[in-house]
């Protein structure tokens, strides 16, 4: 797909969606590709519905609002109108609200009849800004002017300002003084933007903006030299700044990103962005997942490690290497949720939002990493009930045992009866050498270490703003949900806990790494949503079939008409039906139908199976994951190796539990999860 990018209105897809460019009569639109230094940079229809923030949708030139949406001067009818707005975000499940497809539609127009909604309310001066966000929308807002300003002198000395060809003939003699003082300036500028692109590459933790950085300063460096070139004449000027041309298109086209994006993580203003439409959704998803995922017992920390099981269970974790090594991209909670797997600390991140529904504090914890000067470990989730910090480790797939807390349940599941609080690690480095796997495999952390810890609060502009503030307070009965966190709260409370007061707090920077990654790696991470735009050509029944049955699963509506069970099992597609479908002309067209029918039919094979594990149907489970097994082609095979082992131990087949766990252990890439549970197994089974 082609990209249409202008400066006042970031992006829209070409063809097959109504523009935002079009809308506000723009005509400075021209295609944006960034590809020159190994990063495809294509600003696309799939950012924007993260990031969408452009003044056309304030009410400036070519407003684009709903026009057939009113406001009622009754405050009960308002109140009526916003509750029904959330209860269109409560009911998706019909056809998916993903770019590329009709149901994106709907995000821009929810988030226009809320914006009619807000626009009613009063400021709330109750509210109190957090100073990092406040700070990074400083960066990146001095990062837009100067790529601005880097744009026009390069366009300058490239010859293509309307005057320019009238002044070289009018102006012969005095050109070059003045292409060479542009040339200074030029640089002056470049060192400018490769100084805001390092801080601001520092500051969010991404690695994303170093070949971006690169070039920069591969620019610099050689304007550096022509602008110290003796009586050097306005051709030769114009001849080396016209080799610039496509770094110069693709340098505009981050400045307009970086505008928008600065715009997106704006908190102080009551204006709703089409980000804050999915953020919307995804509260809705977590909340009603961790309704029911918590269990009936009123216990907090019961609730806490049935929540944190289910994340384990149910979002498996990639390849954390690769995706450290920038291969793959972080995600959303809502995304992490949809496909079903994620990077350990976007699993972290998934499991901490979940407990936000329930109302219970949580944070990252982080040490000095010993292998990366001036970088953090994150090594665990701390929990806070009254007045203790509890471990739980998502890379080891654990809960930290406390002493003597490991032990057999009765249906058989190996679980933590007792969980160590941050307090004890402290003074007993025992606990933590729990999670060594060996002698040669030892957890990188000590209790040492932990005397200078760190402890990262988990926040999005979205969570901290005002406007969801203004959003969550006229919530009422079903539609209830946490959508603002106050940090200062949350600082106060965690400095309140055993053994914090002395601890260091911060931001955690991984939320907005991930917001980067919606740009640089959009096409992987539109790729991981490919199967929810698929629609099943045989189906008689629905549309998105995947799509539908994991809203479902989330709603906690697994069986029975309608339930995530009738969704998964109308998405699979036999290998014969595929054949017979690549020879109708009608489908033979179609790129890749094979492997995206067939993907799509393991996929719900998989879930058919996690979800008769949480209902305790266990043959059907261990029916659909060893059907997977037996595929010539597995991607799920970890995940899969994990819930057979937990059906083993269910059994109280640890002999079989065993071969799963180890099978998977003995791979390539690590699995500390599978590894330690395994060793545990053995040692309470001797």
């Amino acid at each position: 797909m082609r990209t249409i990018v202008c400066s006042s209105c970031f992006e829209i897809p070409e063809a097959g969606h109504a523009s935002v460019a079009s809308r506000s009569g723009c005509s400075g639109a021209k295609p944006i590709a960034y590809t020159g230094i190994g990063i495809t940079l294509i600003i696309v229809f799939f950012v924007p519905l993260f990031f969408s923030g452009c003044d056309c949708r304030h009410g400036g030139d070519g407003v684009f609002v709903s026009p057939t949406v009113g406001v009622s001067g009754d405050p009960a009818r308002q109140a009526e109108d916003f509750l029904r707005e959330i209860e269109v975000l409560n009911s998706l499940e019909g056809s998916p609200c993903l770019p590329d497809t009709q149901g994106a539609e709907k995000i821009i127009q929810t988030g226009d009849r809320l914006n009619n909604w807000i626009k009613r309310k009063r400021l709330d001066e109750t509210w109190e800004s957090e100073p990092e966000f406040i700070e990074v929308e400083k960066l990146i807002r001095r990062g837009v002017t100067n790529l601005e300003s880097l744009v026009k002198l390069l366009y300058i000395l490239q010859g293509k300002n309307p005057t320019d060809e009238q002044d070289d003939k009018n102006n012969q003699t005095n050109i070059s003084s003045t292409l060479v003082a542009e040339c200074k300036e030029t640089v002056r500028c470049l060192a400018e933007v490769e100084s805001v692109l390092a801080e601001l590459g520092k500051r969010v933790g991404t690695s994303d903006l170093s070949e971006l950085l690169t070039m920069i300063s591969g620019m610099r460096e050689r304007f550096s030299a022509i602008e110290s070139i003796a009586n050097i004449n306005a051709n030769a000027i114009r001849a080396f700044a016209k080799r610039f041309e496509q770094e110069t298109d693709q340098i505009a086209g981050v400045a307009a990103y970086f505008n928008n994006f600065a715009t997106g993580i704006k908190t102080d203003e009551l204006f709703i962005q089409t980000s804050d439409v999915y953020y919307l959704i995804q509260s809705i998803w977590l909340r009603d997942i961790s309704n029911w995922a918590r269990g009936n017992k009123q216990d907090v920390l019961e609730r806490v490690k049935n929540l944190f099981d289910w994340t384990i269970c149910n979002i498996s974790v990639r390849n954390q290497t690769t995706a450290a090594n920038g291969l793959l991209p972080l995600q959303l909670p809502w995304q992490s949720a949809l496909i079903g797997n994620a990077s350990d600390l976007d699993r972290a991140w998934f499991f901490i939002e979940l407990l936000r529904q329930q109302r219970i504090d949580a944070a990252i914890l982080a040490v000095e990493d010993a292998l990366k000067s001036g970088e953090l470990f994150v090594w665990g989730v701390g929990v806070l009930v009254d007045d203790e910090v509890y471990v739980f480790v998502p890379e080891c797939g654990t809960p930290l045992p406390a002493k003597d807390g490991l032990e057999f349940a009765e249906d058989g599941t190996l679980i933590c009866k007792s969980i160590a609080t941050f307090s004890q690690v402290l003074e007993d480095d025992s606990l933590l050498r729990k999670l060594d796997i060996s002698e040669t495999k030892k957890f990188p952390v000590t209790s040492e270490m932990l005397k200078k810890s760190t402890v990262c609060f988990v926040a999005s502009p979205e969570t901290v703003s005002m406007r969801m503030k203004v959003l969550e307070a006229d919530l009422t009965g079903e539609s209830n949900m946490i959508l603002y966190t106050n940090i200062k709260e949350q600082r106060k409370s965690f400095a309140n806990a055993k053994s914090m007061s002395n601890i260091k707090t911060i931001i955690w920077n991984h939320p907005f790494h991930a917001k980067f990654d919606q740009l640089f790696k959009y096409q992987l991470i539109g790729s991981y949503l490919d199967i929810f735009r698929t629609t099943n050509p045989l189906s008689k029944k629905h549309n998105f079939p995947l799509w539908s049955g994991r809203v479902q699963y989330f709603k906690g509506s697994i069986t029975g008409q309608g339930g995530a069970m009738t969704y998964y099992q109308d998405a699979r597609i036999s290998d014969r039906e595929v054949m017979e479908l690549r020879a109708d002309p009608a489908f033979r067209k179609e790129k890749n139908l094979h492997q995206i029918l067939q993907l799509t039919t393991n996929q719900a094979v998989f879930w058919i199976g996690v979800a008769s594990f949480e209902r305790d149907s266990l043959e059907n489970a261990k029916d659909s994951m060893k059907g997977l097994l037996l595929g010539t082609v597995n991607i799920w095979a970890i995940s899969e190796s994990y819930i057979l082992g937990r059906i083993a131990e269910r059994e109280k087949n640890y002999a079989e539990a065993l071969s799963y766990y180890e099978k998977i252990a003995k791979g390539t890439t690590p699995q500390p999860a599978f590894e330690l549970r395994a060793k545990w197994i053995r040692e309470k089974t001797k």
